[in-house]
């Protein structure tokens, strides 16, 4: 694969990925190997994980791209709620499968369809109803009380906010603090995924504020607002740092 094509896919360490979304470094090493002993072990067979990275092993490293990041902010919101790896990866299955989704947690779809199917304890009980593609189940049993299925609604709806998507639902644009910081965006394609403000890249708008330590000035050279360069110093001090 060309360099290009790599990094227009918005590209992470490990450490770079846990300090943007909150899922612990320890998860992403165990699911990157736990994916790779998957694929080796089921590599000619149509079975999902339940996180289905597209990551790059990269000089020795793991280089997570900006799909990944944003499918483990969800598993690891499932997880929090003890939902079976198992069942993630069925839901999974389903919504990438029958209805075309490459993200499935976090693409514009799961809103509407995503929480049934994670929902519903089947046991191999579980019957798929092809016309109104919903699970059915003789005896309707829940995984989980009615007000933990309402919180991971609530948590889901918080993980979604700030994500922007393209025709096809697919998240193109993430805020990764749409509520403190509502201009820092990250899109795969700029600046290798990492945060940006008006275009111009967060880290490089930080070293010149701690070389020069005025806003103003920074502001001026970069062509860009003092509050942009004030909030990505903000940012970068509170959630990089």
């Amino acid at each position: 694969m060309q360099l290009e094509n790599i990094l227009n896919k918005g590209v992470y360490t490990i450490a770079e990925a846990s300090t943007l979304t909150g899922v612990p470094k320890k998860s992403f090493y165990n699911w990157v190997q736990s994916y790779k002993n998957f694929k080796a072990k089921y590599s000619n067979e149509q079975l999902r994980h339940f996180w289905n990275p597209d990551f790059i092993d990269f000089d020795g490293g793991i280089l997570l791209t900006f799909r990944d990041i944003m499918e483990a902010r969800f598993v690891n919101m499932f997880r929090k709620y003890n939902i079976p790896f198992k069942r993630i990866a069925s839901a999974a299955s389903y919504l990438s499968l029958e209805l075309k989704v490459m993200s499935p947690f976090s693409s514009r779809i799961f809103e509407t369809e995503g929480i049934k199917i994670l929902v519903f304890n089947d046991e191999n009980k579980t019957r798929l109803d092809t016309h109104t593609k919903q699970f059915l189940l003789p005896d309707m049993d829940f995984l989980m009380k009615p007000e933990r299925i309402e919180a991971i609604k609530r948590d889901a709806t918080i993980l979604i906010d700030g994500i922007e998507y393209d025709e096809k639902g697919t998240p193109v644009l993430w805020k990764p603090c749409p509520n403190d910081f509502p201009d820092i965006t990250i899109r795969p394609g700029l600046h290798t995924g990492k945060p940006t403000i008006d275009n111009l890249s967060v880290s490089t708008l930080v070293m010149q504020y701690e070389l020069e330590n005025d806003f103003q000035e920074i502001a001026k050279a970069y062509d860009t607002r003092p509050e942009f360069v004030q909030q990505a110093y903000e940012f970068s001090r509170r959630v990089i740092q």
